[in-house]
């Protein structure tokens, strides 16, 4: 076996060096960006998918809590009215009141 001189070892190391960059560091190139490209896509997908669900669930439960909400008011509403109309019917059977304000009063015990 022969020895290889340096200048073919030389020769072999530019060779080498000049494909790497003509050819393998391009070709690394484009498949980095095609999978950065894909993984972007599939990232964005991903996050208007959660996105969605995300906004799903806060619309329900902003529904859930709003109908609780007007139903503890509405209990509170029919409460107060019939703390207002058991007044009315005190002054009404002890004779508390003018049958002028007794109207009023039920009026507004009513409202």
């Amino acid at each position: 076996m022969t020895q290889k001189t340096p200048t073919i070892k030389k020769q072999m190391l530019e060779v080498m060096i000049e494909y790497t960059e003509t050819f393998l560091i391009p070709l690394l190139d484009d498949r980095f960006d095609t999978f950065r490209n894909e993984f972007r896509l599939e990232l964005k997908e991903e996050i208007g998918s959660l996105r969605h669900e995300l906004k799903d669930y806060v619309d329900k439960k902003l529904a859930d809590q709003t109908s609780d909400i007007f139903r503890r008011l509405d209990r509170r509403d029919q409460k107060n009215i019939k703390f207002k109309q058991k007044v009315v019917t005190v002054f009404k059977d002890n004779d508390l009141a003018s049958s002028k304000d007794l109207t009023y009063l039920v009026g507004l015990a009513n409202a």
